[in-house]
Formats: C-alpha cells, structure tokens, sequence
C-alpha cells in the first residue's frame, strides 16, 4: 500500500490499480441500500446523488482521480475547503461560498455513502469524518416568546386555511419537525390512549420510535379536526391532506410567513 502511494504521488495515474471506480460508485451503493431494504425519501436520495456527483466531477477535474480508494482524508479536506468557497450554485449558474449548515449537511451525506462503500471494498475507508464543520452561521431557530406564540395561535385560526392552528399546536406540544406534522396520519394518533406514536424523520433510520403524550389543549384540537373530515366524508390517511401534499412547500393558499405576518413577528431567524 506505500509503495503504491508513491508511485500514484508520482506518476498521477490509476492504470493497472484495481478497486472500485468513482463511475461505478453510486450504482453499487443504491444496490446495497435496495437490498438492506431501507427506506429513503425520494427528496433525501437525489440530494445524495447530487452531493456524491459533484465530489466525482471535482475528484476528476481536480486531482485525475477515478478510484474511490483514492479520495483520501486530504482529498476530502481539500473538497471541503473548495466547497466552503464554492459550494453553493447562483441562479445564473455561477458559485458562491456555502454556510456551515449546508455544508455540514452535506458532509454527513458524503460520510454515509462511504460507511456503506467501505463495507464492498476493504481499502476503501470514510475520509469525510474529520471534514465536519461547526455549525456558527445559522439564524435559524429563534425562540417565540409567549406573546408572540399566543399572537401566532390567534391569527393562525383566522386565515384561510385555519387547520393552520391544529398544526401550530402540535409543533408546540410534540417537538416534532415540519415534515412530520404535515405528513401526521391518523392511524399514528390514539385518542383512547392520549398520545401520537410515529417514528420520527430524524430518527426513522435507525427504527426508533416515539410515544408522546397529548396535551388536553392539542387533543381537543385534533379530535375537532377528526369531526371535520368525517363530516365532510373525507377519507385521507393523512390528518392534515393538503399540507401532505405540498410538502416540502407550504400550502399554496397560505404559508406561515403570511401567519407571522398577521402576528407581526418580524425580523430574520423565525421559523416553523
């Protein structure tokens, strides 16, 4: 193995070394993943393929390489320091510097291809774990105060989709992400019980799952919710069907920025 990254430093070329081409790369992942039986969102696969196409466009251009084997921590720290200055694609086709979420984002992807290519080929290893930023730039996830909350639950009733006040309700009182209250179904809530039981998207990989308790205040919400659909006939899995189908996008009728809005939550950093 030293000797061959001698000659490799030397000579810049791949012929006569073997191991599993970058070309080849993604087909053998998406196989393995099929055949373990995972589950990913459509959304979550194309951005994977996005991320790990670029990585083999740079690796080409950049370095020549055209094995796996041969991005190494270096070359992943190399790639990484790129993409911090280059890594985000304008309108207007050009490049601009990408934020430490996005990147980290990434990143993390990147890791999880290789966990499962490194299990194909023994030489091939994860060069992307020491490449992880810490997150600094994000302005998301500002706190409501109670005011603004209860200026929020008021004048998310009040708009044109007024199921806006059911889902507010259930993000306070579960913790749960976006796309897991838009795509709640009613099998995953037990009225005689009193909790909503899901396998969260954050941690439905890896098969955990969570009961969590309603508060009377959210489960009064939805049980009205329940009377709407039944005495309208509707027939949805989903508790929330229009917003099922809009995600990743809010509903065309109304957003929740149109919401804060109304409430008169201003400034950068609110979010869902």
């Amino acid at each position: 193995n030293a000797l061959e990254r001698i000659l490799r430093a030397i000579y810049r070329t791949t012929e006569g070394l073997t191991g599993m081409r970058l070309d080849d790369a993604w087909g053998r992942y998406a196989k393995v993943i099929e055949q373990r039986g995972k589950v990913q969102a459509k959304k979550t696969v194309r951005a994977l393929q996005t991320d790990f196409g670029d990585v083999v466009s740079w690796a080409k251009e950049k370095r020549g390489l055209k094995l796996v084997r041969e991005i190494t921590s270096e070359v992943a720290l190399d790639y990484t320091e790129w993409m911090k200055k280059n890594g985000k694609v304008t309108k207007g086709g050009g490049r601009a510097p990408l934020k430490d979420k996005s990147r980290k984002n990434k990143i993390v992807g990147l890791s999880s291809i290789w966990r499962v290519l490194s299990g194909l080929e023994p030489e091939i290893c994860d060069p992307w774990r020491n490449c992880v930023p810490i997150v600094r730039d994000s302005e998301r996830g500002k706190a409501f105060t109670r005011e603004q909350e209860e200026r929020i639950l008021e004048e998310a009733g009040k708009g044109k989709m007024p199921e806006w006040r059911t889902i507010c309700l259930v993000g306070r009182h579960t913790g749960l992400r976006k796309v897991d209250v838009f795509k709640l179904k009613w099998n995953m809530v037990d009225f005689e019980r009193g909790v909503i039981e899901l396998e969260p998207s954050k941690t439905r990989n890896y098969q955990i799952a969570v009961s969590i308790p309603m508060v009377e205040k959210l489960r009064y919400a939805l049980e009205e919710e329940k009377k709407k659909c039944e005495n309208a006939d509707a027939t949805s899995e989903y508790v929330f069907p229009k917003f099922a189908e809009a995600y990743p996008n809010d509903p065309w009728g109304e957003d929740f920025g149109k919401i804060l809005e109304r409430a008169g939550v201003r400034g950068k950093g609110y979010t869902f």
